[in-house]
């Protein structure tokens, strides 16, 4: 008797959304350090807004395309995305109100990019997931 072992195709999602991601991503980087270098002296309150931009968009790029992305740059990186992330969201309150003396344009991009982010990194966890489902499967 002959049993027939069967497996599920892998699917070819993770790999797509992953190059997707890392497009949009590399764009956004882009983006966050020449809006923050235009917007550099325009936000009085919270000065660290352009600075963080324009740290996390270029250098980010700079290290991890060298190819050298050590631990200890993610590391770094990480805690300045999270001290970008306080910063912004902490702020939101006095820029509504009218209070905080920044850039709207500078402070809302700052604000949309970091959900974006947020949401990219949790697509990325999304896929990487699945295609571990997926490599794990047994066999029926």
């Amino acid at each position: 008797m002959m049993v027939e072992v069967t497996r599920r195709q892998r699917s070819s999602c993770p790999a797509v959304t992953l190059c997707c991601v890392g497009v949009i991503f590399i764009i956004l980087l882009i983006t966050e350090a020449g809006v923050g270098g235009s917007y550099i002296n325009n936000c009085e309150d919270v000065p660290f807004i352009p600075i963080y931009l324009m740290v996390f968009g270029g250098g980010i790029l700079v290290f991890c395309c060298r190819k050298e992305c050590s631990v200890i740059i993610a590391v770094f990186f990480f805690f300045w995305f999270i001290a970008g992330s306080v910063v912004i969201f902490s702020s939101f309150n006095n820029f509504k109100e009218g209070k905080l003396h920044c850039d709207k344009t500078l402070y809302l991009f700052a604000f949309v990019s970091t959900i974006v982010t947020y949401a990219l990194v949790f697509v990325l966890c999304c896929a990487y997931v699945q295609e571990e489902e997926e490599s794990n499967d047994v066999p029926v």
